[in-house]
């Protein structure tokens, strides 16, 4: 059922400056403190697609947001991802491993990865998302 925050990313999703990267604060789970937020992930995630946002992969352990049922939704409908270690010290930057793990339980590919692609097809996305003519 769609819900205003559904609205919400659904609209922000379509203005051309919105960032690229869709953080998961929509759903904003963190593991045994707070449960994710209900929502129509359908429509946010083909939202994401149609505007070409790519959803964050949040590895710090006590997130691991999107989680794999969810990465394989928005694989299916077309969306690209983004990981991250959501690194508040630089210690935290070895729970990139975490996140590369969730992405590959979700079945994920480089090619759907972006900060995995080349300089250049990096750099096309973000110019894509940028352009108020896309």
């Amino acid at each position: 059922m769609p819900t205003a925050r559904n609205s919400a990313v659904c609209v922000a999703n379509d203005r051309p400056r919105a960032r690229p990267r869709a953080e998961n604060d929509r759903h904003r789970r963190r593991i045994g403190k707070r449960p994710p937020v209900d929502a129509d992930w359908d429509a946010v995630f083909a939202a994401c697609a149609r505007t070409g946002t790519a959803l964050e992969i949040d590895a710090f352990p006590d997130r691991l947001d999107l989680p794999a049922d969810l990465i394989r939704l928005a694989l299916r409908h077309g969306a690209v991802f983004a990981i991250d270690t959501d690194s508040h010290a630089t210690r935290h930057l070895a729970h990139l491993r975490y996140g590369v793990a969730t992405a590959q339980r979700g079945w994920l590919t480089p090619d759907s990865v972006i900060n995995t692609w080349p300089p250049g097809r990096l750099e096309e996305f973000l110019h894509e998302k940028r352009s108020p003519y896309r």
